[in-house]
């Protein structure tokens, strides 16, 4: 398990001191730009800590010497979790049940502080300023749920768009990038937050499973494989390689 926590830092770790056409990868902490780092992620990083999921738990680990993650807490949830993302000074944790804010003020002491409920269904998440959008589906059908983060962990559900089955999402500017497994990547412009319009559809990577937005780079998962797509005209990506 140790070996594998710090292989997944080491490219936590690459992306964040790399380039891609003088665009700077970043982490994974954010002040007011959009959550970049894969939407069915289980671990993301903030500051000098890094948090893993492991089924019902947060595991939290100072990364102060990356070589040696250290465990530091644990918060439990009574979920089970699946996916995390990092804004601002919370954490996002898409469950099997639900979405829960949990405050990070405190790194290494993660509190609870919120949480929408749902029906039980996958549930990536990406944000941008205010508004979190949430993928969610089951054996036939899936949605998009769009919420207004009010008070810094307190929802408000604004709207839901079906999708056939959808699964990682992901943000650049006013674009979401939504990976479905039947129809390719959907782009929808989200210029109004709450009410996004469907513009294009990349219908060229079979069954995408999670976007990773790199400035004017895409990352796509799909079954067996990674595309590197340019998408400095969001609605209309181009491919620049396929890495099998």
């Amino acid at each position: 398990m140790k070996k594998q926590i710090i292989f997944l830092m080491n490219i936590v770790l690459f992306l964040s001191s790399c380039s891609i056409d003088g665009g700077d990868f970043g982490d994974t902490s954010y002040g007011d730009s959009n959550s970049i780092n894969g939407s069915t992620g289980r671990f993301a990083t903030y500051k000098n800590v890094m948090y893993t999921l492991d089924f019902n738990k947060i595991k939290i680990f100072s990364i102060d010497n990356p070589s040696d993650p250290i465990l530091q807490n644990e918060l439990t949830i009574n979920d089970e979790l699946e996916t995390i993302t990092i804004y601002q000074n919370h954490i996002y944790v898409g469950a099997r049940r639900g979405v829960y804010a949990v405050d990070i003020t405190n790194p290494l002491n993660p509190i609870v502080s919120s949480s929408i409920e749902h029906w039980i269904a996958k549930d990536p998440v990406a944000i941008t300023g205010k508004y979190i959008y949430s993928t969610t589906r089951d054996f036939n059908t899936g949605r998009l749920t769009i919420y207004e983060d009010r008070t810094n962990g307190n929802f408000i559900e604004r709207n839901t768009i079906t999708i056939d089955q959808p699964y990682g999402i992901g943000i650049k500017d006013d674009f979401l990038f939504v990976c479905d497994d039947r129809n390719g990547i959907i782009i929808f412009n989200i210029t109004n937050r709450e009410n996004p319009l469907e513009v294009a559809t990349y219908p060229s990577i079979t069954s995408p499973r999670d976007v990773i937005i790199l400035g004017d780079i895409m990352i796509c998962s799909a079954k067996n494989e990674f595309h590197l797509l340019d998408i400095k005209d969001p609605v209309h990506p181009k491919l620049v390689s396929i890495i099998q």
